[in-house]
């Protein structure tokens, strides 16, 4: 949440000539409203079941960069290492803390303090590192390096 996921997956899905696929965004599409009103009348876990749904979806799909929730590798992460190449944005908590408590669309920010949130993210940050076929730190680096990393890293694994 607030690590760039978005921002970094269109400038790499244009530099690669891939299509770019934001799975809140295809969420907010399927409930036809946003997933803060989602919230308000279903569950975390009932919105995880709907990440896991989605993502299943993606398996045999090419050419697409794909910006997924910051909670689905949590309950999802085992997924997306047999769809493709998996980056972790990593950033900082005080960074990320910035970015997103000035947002009235996260329903997990709305609902929680800036202490949980870090403990949140503490949580996180170990699984995301496991999952991840590369570590990009967001906080000191342009979109267009971590474009060029990225791009370098998944040529080498191919």
């Amino acid at each position: 949440m607030g690590s760039g996921k978005t921002t970094l997956g269109k400038a790499l899905a244009k530099a690669l000539d891939y299509n770019f696929l934001d799975t809140d965004m295809k969420l907010e599409q399927q409930f036809n409203c946003t997933i803060r009103k989602y919230f308000e009348k279903h569950t975390e876990n009932e919105f995880r079941d709907e990440e896991t749904l989605l993502i299943s979806k993606f398996k045999n799909i090419n050419k697409h960069v794909i910006s997924t929730g910051g909670g689905m590798p949590i309950s999802n992460g085992h997924p997306l290492k047999s769809i493709g190449f998996v980056v972790y944005l990593n950033a900082n908590f005080k960074s990320i803390y910035q970015r997103v408590s000035k947002s009235n669309n996260r329903p997990l920010v709305q609902s929680n303090t800036e202490e949980s949130l870090k403990r949140l993210y503490s949580k996180r940050t170990p699984i995301y590192t496991v999952l991840a076929d590369l570590i990009i730190n967001t906080d000191n680096n342009s979109i267009s390096d971590c474009v060029k990393t990225i791009i370098n890293n998944y040529k080498e694994s191919q």
